[in-house]
């Protein structure tokens, strides 16, 4: 079974909100943009996870976000907006990549897709380890589905993250 198909079956497990198509195609979008923009298709599920639970017209009045990525451009389209996250996830990576980031202590490169060029120390920044802990979860199912030739149970349980 493709990437793809097992990260939709993955978020589905998670997100009783989301159809199957949904999920099937926000995880097919994820691998494709992913591998586009030369990033993990895990990060980029775990930070739309992490910043609008999979909700395509979650908006965050405050900073002006739009969409599953946040992005600051007021666009709803699935394909669009996650493209543009993988793209800013790409270019965060680049960047700590290239050691243009000095600030110590030394954190993962995709802390910058919410906090900027600065981020804030480790007691501040609660979404670090919902994001450590909810790539872990994506992984695992995923990889129980490759292991086992079965398909990921849907139960519709809501996790506490």
């Amino acid at each position: 079974m493709p990437l793809g198909a097992l990260l939709g079956l993955a978020i589905l497990a998670y997100f009783p909100h989301l159809k199957p198509a949904e999920a099937r195609l926000y995880g097919r979008l994820i691998v494709q943009e992913s591998r586009a923009a030369g990033v993990s298709p895990f990060d980029t599920a775990a930070r739309i996870w992490v910043e609008s639970g999979y909700r395509v017209r979650a908006v965050e009045p405050r900073a002006k976000n739009y969409g599953l990525a946040m992005i600051k451009r007021r666009d709803f389209d699935p394909r669009r907006n996650i493209r543009a996250g993988a793209r800013a996830l790409a270019y965060w990576q680049d960047w700590h990549r290239r050691g243009k980031c000095k600030q110590r202590p030394v954190h993962p490169y995709w802390l910058h897709y919410t906090w900027g060029y600065v981020v804030p120390p480790k007691r501040r920044t609660p979404r670090r380890w919902k994001m450590i802990r909810v790539k872990r979860l994506l992984k695992r199912k995923v990889d129980k589905c490759r292991n086992r030739r079965r398909r990921i149970p849907t139960t519709r349980s809501r996790l506490s993250i």
